[in-house]
């Protein structure tokens, strides 16, 4: 074909084809040109196409030899009027046949072609007859050399004193992948009519062959590669016999699949573009793509570009293998750097790419800063990082240790790519940034100097064993999400920096990850990870302002921890001894003291939210709740001062208070003003202090406050209440809420007084009438003694109660006179009214212990008598609201009150201010009973707006009269009749009520 001739005229360029879908494959190729243009290069593609096929040689005729003579039109495109070179014969050797001779030809031009690999054969050629040559020709083929076969495509005209394309000759199938095959070129008179318009016709007449070419449509095996000239791409038209100007040149495409190997310099001229799109290969080697003009390169997305040129990529079209004057270099594109001699990467390497190949055993080094978001593969050769930055995102591919840096590199870790290794050759940096979280983390293979720089860990970087060192005036930051993990000794794994903020300020993580004992010294941190089975152990006192997370054991030991966050992890890996302390500061909730921290030396609390009691704990130095803490919540556990009589440990209480229990030891002798600062649960102090006089045996005291369970007053035959004459009154009421406070351990002979701060205690109006009493426990009576009273101090709001010279412990209670410890405080109580039903409303401000509230009502000068009860809401301090509605009452005068009891059954009554008027109704109205159905009774509402006589009669289905519920005369008002049918049977009734002003009829079911 003339279009692969005139390509191979112009283009220094070989192609390999993988797999395209866009040309066919040419596999072999015969040009006879030889113009003064023609290059060896040409030559050497023809002889690449060829490789592996025969030569070809004329069969038959006057001769055997294959002439190339000079011919009119040889070797031009469309048709042009210049002398070429063409196989020629002019001796005869064709067939004066009018019709094909088909396997019959005896003259003939024959070839071999390998098509092993390939599929799909066609064949193409130009050809010539002039004057009596032949007027048709036709294609044999053979894959035995012996037996031919036709083309399946007719014989066709040859061309008519100007060369002209014979057309695609198609093999069928068995011409594929074959690793010889042969194929016959034949010539024949033919018909009349093919010869019209010509000469005459002789078979010695002269006729030419040119641009003889086998092609392919497909390949088969990776085997079958041969090179592509992509003419769909590449245009050029050069006469032949010419210096070899251009007429046309237009841009070209390595597609996708397609390779293409610079083998000398090429040039482009003015508007040219070279494209390589996305699975599209280009080799420069040593070579260049220049310009004669204004030309432009373009690497796409997806495509391979193998650099060779020393100085890679360059920004300027002075140097590299691409020196147009527009290049595109796209981010996406894979970069190979493949030199025989050292290389750069070049400034014109986008400083973004996805892939980069470093391939070269002389070493590449860096020329500008470098992200790679893809894969860096280190095939061959080193990498030279030198005082630029290289990115990476993902795991480092071939042999990651030919990376190289020194004190000025800068070396950042990002992405999301899993398990990336640092090599062991990066030992000098100046700056190293970590931002990958992954959670394999980014893993050191050898010790790393930051050098004047920065180390910033944002992302999680496992140091294993390996150091991480500042040298000279250096940094290491990082953020909240940062974390080093490390398997030694802090202290010689992260060394040297001026300034290290990584840990405090900038909220980063030290995790201790090694499988040996490892040690925290020292020191404020933001956030601590013990992932070290065989135990981390802290040295001094350790601070930390964010999350201490255990995956393995963390020990205080004889050292102090200071927490400000809810323990994470497993937070029973954290121990103690008796020789640890523990302090709980900061504001934030939900942290827990874990159930394996049995023993501590000191406990300070500061932390202003509720801190709970994972497990019992003994205190055996002091227990301080500063002014800034809130509350210590035992739960169902117990918190214990001191360790025995020797040693009885200390409370110091500046704020706060512990909801649960307490348990304190005491010496022998006297102890002043011992504390047990209880809470009532909801923020109400209630603190038990204990004075001893004196103790003849050591042992312990437990104290508890309960908010409810006090019980009665024992009966004294005319009510429940304790007398007590030199008070000048009777104790009448009871609070709810008491302390227990007993002995143990062999504590005995003692006398002591006794103070309780009364917050908890509710509606304290006059503390002059209040006192504490004291039963032996909830099976006994409450008693009280003026030996053990002493008045009450302190407000209503905050009472501080006293009981004097005890000999033994147990519960303390509060009572108090008539208007002394009302559980409830009623804000409001009204009523309002609808027909017969009255609606009673009630408001609490608090409720302490509260039970509920029994509905009483009375009417005109009748006892009280209940017609309700509403359930209350314990204990609360914020404001509550209740409701009851009274029906179909009739009309008259009402009285209402409450009856508020609480749970040890005593109670207080709240009267309403008014009493209630139900007046006359408006107008008649017989309502429909209720239930109904029903079984057997049910009652009939009725009203009467008029004194009147009245009749209320029951019938049957049958209207038999079965009945009569009224028959008198009644006053206006509101009334209800309870009708009961026990001796009727089941059945439909009807009732109907008659005045002389009024008569209704209404049906009611009864079901037994």
């Amino acid at each position: 074909m003339k279009k692969i001739s005139q390509i191979v005229l112009l283009l220094a360029l070989l192609i390999i084809m993988t797999k395209s879908l866009n040309a066919q494959i040419p596999i072999l190729y015969y040009d006879f040109e030889d113009n003064i243009d023609r290059t060896s290069f040409q030559n050497s593609v023809e002889a690449q196409i060829n490789s592996g096929s025969g030569a070809l040689e004329k069969f038959g005729g006057h001769g055997s030899a294959v002439h190339i003579d000079n011919m009119n039109g040889a070797g031009l495109f469309n048709l042009g009027a210049a002398t070429g070179q063409a196989i020629t014969t002019q001796q005869g050797g064709w067939s004066s046949e009018t019709t094909d001779p088909g396997t019959g030809a005896d003259y003939y031009y024959q070839f071999v072609v390998n098509t092993s690999g390939f599929r799909g054969i066609t064949l193409s050629f130009d050809n010539s007859s002039e004057e009596d040559g032949p007027a048709r020709t036709g294609v044999l083929f053979s894959g035995n050399g012996i037996n031919f076969l036709s083309a399946t495509t007719s014989p066709v005209l040859t061309g008519n004193g100007t060369f002209k394309n014979s057309g695609i000759f198609s093999l069928p199938s068995g011409a594929d992948n074959w690793s010889t095959i042969t194929i016959r070129i034949y010539a024949y008179s033919g018909s009349a009519s093919d010869r019209t318009g010509r000469d005459g016709f002789s078979s010695h007449g002269k006729f030419g062959v040119d641009n003889v070419t086998v092609f392919a449509n497909s390949i088969i095996t990776n085997a079958g590669v041969k090179t592509l000239l992509n003419e769909s791409n590449l245009y050029t038209c050069v006469k032949s016999g010419s210096t070899g100007g251009v007429i046309s040149r237009n841009s070209w495409t390595i597609n996708s699949g397609s390779a293409a190997v610079l083998t000398s310099d090429i040039s482009l001229v003015t508007s040219q573009a070279l494209t390589v799109l996305s699975g599209g290969v280009i080799s420069f080697g040593s070579y260049s793509l220049l310009e004669s003009g204004a030309a432009s390169f373009t690497a796409a997305s997806g495509s391979y570009i193998n650099i060779g040129s020393a100085n890679g990529i360059t920004t300027s079209g002075s140097a590299g293998n691409v020196q147009t004057t527009t290049r595109n270099f796209n981010a996406s594109a894979n970069y190979i750097y493949n030199g025989e001699a050292a290389q750069f990467t070049g400034n014109g390497l986008p400083s973004t790419v996805t892939n980069v190949t470093i391939n070269n055993s002389s070493g590449v080094t860096m020329s500008s800063d470098i992200t790679i978001s893809g894969v860096l593969t280190l095939t061959s050769g080193n990498f030279n990082i030198g005082a630029k930055t290289l990115s990476i995102g993902n795991a480092i591919q071939g042999t990651r240790t030919n990376l190289i840096s020194n004190v000025n590199s800068n070396f950042t870790v990002g992405g999301t790519g899993n398990g990336i290794v640092i090599p062991s050759s990066v030992t000098d940096l100046h700056n190293l940034t970590i931002s990958n979280n992954q959670a394999a983390g980014v893993l050191f293979t050898s010790s790393i100097n930051i050098n004047n720089g920065t180390a910033n860990i944002s992302g999680f970087a496992k140091l294993n064993n390996y150091n991480l060192t500042g040298k000279g005036t250096s940094t290491l930051k990082g953020s909240s999400s940062g974390k080093l993990s490390l398997a030694g000794d802090l202290t010689t794994q992260v060394t040297g920096f001026t300034t290290n903020s990584f840990s405090n300020s900038d909220g980063g993580m030290y995790s201790f990850s090694g499988i040996t004992a490892q040690t925290i010294p020292a020191g404020t941190y933001a956030n601590l990870q013990s992932v070290n089975a065989a135990g981390v152990n802290l040295s001094g006192t350790v601070i930390v302002t964010g999350a201490v997370t255990l995956s393995g054991p963390l020990n205080i030991g004889p050292a102090t921890l200071n927490i400000c966050n809810p323990l994470s992890g497993t937070i029973t890996n954290l121990t103690g001894t008796s020789s640890s302390n523990l302090i709980v500061s900061g504001f934030m909730p939900g942290i827990t003291i874990p159930s394996s921290l049995t023993d501590l030396n000191n406990l300070n609390i500061s932390n202003n939210q509720i801190v709970t009691l994972g497990g019992n704990l003994n205190i055996n130095g002091t227990l301080t709740l500063e002014q800034s803490a809130a509350f210590l919540n035992t739960g169902g556990n117990t918190i214990t001062i001191g360790s025995g009589v020797s040693n009885p440990g200390e409370i110091i209480r500046n704020g706060g208070s512990i909801r649960g229990t307490i348990k304190r030891w005491f010496s022998t002798g006297a102890a002043l003003n011992k504390i047990f600062p209880l809470d009532n649960g909801s923020g109400a102090f209630a603190q038990a202090k204990i004075s001893f006089n004196s103790v003849a045996t050591g042992g312990t005291l437990t104290a508890t406050f309960h908010n409810s369970g006090s019980g009665s007053l024992p009966s004294q035959g005319d009510g429940n209440y304790i007398p007590a004459p030199e008070m000048h009154v009777n104790l009448i009421n009871l609070a709810p809420q008491y302390w227990t406070i007993s002995a143990g351990d062999g504590l005995a002979g003692f006398n002591y007084n006794l103070e309780l701060t009364g917050d908890a205690i509710p509606n304290v109006s006059n503390i002059n009438y209040i006192t504490v009493i004291k039963r032996h426990d909830s099976s006994n009576p409450w008693g009280w003694n003026y030996s053990n009273y002493i008045p009450t101090t302190g407000t209503t709001i905050n009472p501080v109660l006293y009981y004097r010279n005890g000999t033994s412990f147990s519960d303390f209670g509060v009572a108090g006179n008539v208007e002394n410890l009302l559980p409830v405080e009623l804000s409001s109580f009204t009523s309002s009214i609808n027909g017969s039903n009255v609606n009673l409303s009630w408001a609490t401000n608090s409720e302490q212990n509260n039970s509920g509230f029994d509905i009483e009502r009375k009417s005109d000068a009748l006892v009280w008598k209940k017609i309700g009860n509403i359930v209350g809401h314990g204990n609360t301090n914020t404001p509550s609201n209740y409701s009851f509605t009274d029906v179909n009452n009739t009309s008259g005068k009402y009285n209402y009150r409450l009856k508020q009891i609480d749970f040890n059954g005593n109670f207080h009554y709240y009267d309403l201010a008014s009493e209630v008027i139900i007046g006359a109704p408006k107008k008649f109205v017989l309502s429909q009973n209720f239930p109904n159905p029903f079984n057997p009774t049910t009652k009939i509402n009725y009203e009467l707006p008029v004194t009147n006589f009245v009749s209320l009669k029951i019938f049957d289905m049958n209207g038999r009269e079965v009945d009569q519920l009224v028959n008198e005369v009644q006053q206006a008002g509101y009334y209800n009749v309870n009708f009961n049918a026990a001796g009727l049977p089941s059945g439909t009734y009807f009732y109907k009520l008659t005045t002389d002003k009024f008569s209704d009829v209404k049906k009611m079911v009864l079901i037994k």
